[in-house]
This record gives structure tokens, C-alpha cells and sequence, in this order.
């Protein structure tokens, strides 16, 4: 599990922030198929931040097999959060404990003859 209080900010709203967290996570496993994110004293969390963690950690045009739960973050989960993954293609629902649980969205798709 990544203690993302661990790089010394109580809230986490920059797309920088997103890029250095991701870069330490990745950095000694290029393919990880589940990855915990422990927001535990973390008291803020932007859309922004957000988007561009996903953006890194499910990159478009990839089909990773990889499912990314928030333990812990700072609030419930809101419309703007939900509004990035389906731009995304992802699905994100929020755990009776109160994570976030974020997923790719199956597709259906089939070429087309």
C-alpha cells in the first residue's frame, strides 16, 4: 500500500503532485494488476490530481488489466470524481467503507467487417 502522506502534503491538487506519485509507484514495478492508495492523512484531493493519477495509472489506448482502490480518501466520493472516470472509460464506485474502487469499463466492441 502507498502512503501518499508520505510526500508531505495534506492536500493533493496539482497534476505535478499526480506525475510524482505515479513515478514513485511505478518506479520498480512497471505492471502492477491491483495498487492500494492510502489517503490516511491526506485532507484534501482535486479533480485535477485525480484525473491526472488516472491518466498515468490507466493510460488511453492500453487495456490494463489493473484495479486502483483510494483507501481512506478525505471525502465522500463526488459527481466530478465519477464525471473524470467516465470520461476515462472507467468505472469508479465508492466501497461501503468508503474507498474508492476504480476499474476499466469492459467494452464490448467487436471489429467491424
Amino acid at each position: 500500500m502507498i502512503e501518499l502522506r508520505s510526500f508531505g502534503q495534506r492536500a493533493l491538487v496539482t497534476r505535478e503532485a499526480a506525475r510524482r506519485a505515479v513515478s514513485t509507484l511505478l518506479a520498480d514495478q512497471a505492471v502492477l494488476s491491483s495498487i492500494d492508495l492510502d489517503f490516511s492523512g491526506v485532507e484534501a484531493v482535486s479533480p485535477s490530481f485525480v484525473d491526472e493519477l488516472l491518466s498515468k495509472l490507466f493510460p488511453a489506448g492500453e487495456h490494463l488489466e489493473r484495479v486502483v482502490r483510494f483507501v481512506s480518501p478525505p471525502r465522500r466520493l463526488p459527481n466530478q470524481i465519477l464525471a473524470i472516470g467516465r470520461g476515462r472509460k472507467l468505472r469508479i464506485v465508492e466501497s461501503p467503507t468508503g474507498d474508492w474502487v476504480v476499474s476499466r469499463v469492459a467494452t464490448t466492441d467487436k471489429p467491424r467487417v
